[in-house]
């Protein structure tokens, strides 16, 4: 957050769609599951894509209305919001997970290119490297 606070970005944040599955106050009690588990929900994977679509819309709106879009930032390991990598009960997978996989299918679609950049919460430099490039890019 300071970093992007430095450079005067606005953060907009996206929903956490295993939190809000069924209600936030229940949610899907989060606990370590592999995306076997998630896709084994039943109507979650629908949810990640009705919530992307719902996204995607709103991004493109924002970027028409005159936000300047610098990135998409998504945490690693999730197999819900991962960039690149997951766990799962085979090991490390290389894939998006499911809501950031169908996020950037809505974005695609609409011809839209935004970079993402995956954060490991266990070793985060190279990620904030990753954002402080993109954001000095724009000062």
């Amino acid at each position: 957050m300071e970093l992007l606070m430095e450079h005067g970005a606005n953060p907009v944040f996206l929903p956490c769609p295993e939190s809000s599955f069924g209600g936030y106050d229940k949610g899907l009690q989060r606990g370590k599951h592999g995306i076997d588990y998630y896709k084994g929900t039943e109507g979650y994977e629908g949810y990640c894509v009705r919530l992307a679509e719902q996204w995607a819309e709103m991004i493109l709106d924002m970027q028409t209305g005159g936000f300047d879009f610098i990135c998409i930032l998504g945490v690693e390991h999730s197999p819900t919001c991962a960039v690149s990598y997951m766990y799962s009960h085979k090991g490390m997978l290389k894939r998006a997970g499911m809501f950031y996989e169908a996020l950037l299918r809505e974005l695609n679609g609409r011809g839209m290119k935004v970079p993402w950049i995956g954060i490991n919460r266990t070793h985060p430099q190279k990620a904030l490297k990753a954002l402080e490039m993109r954001l000095s890019g724009r000062d």
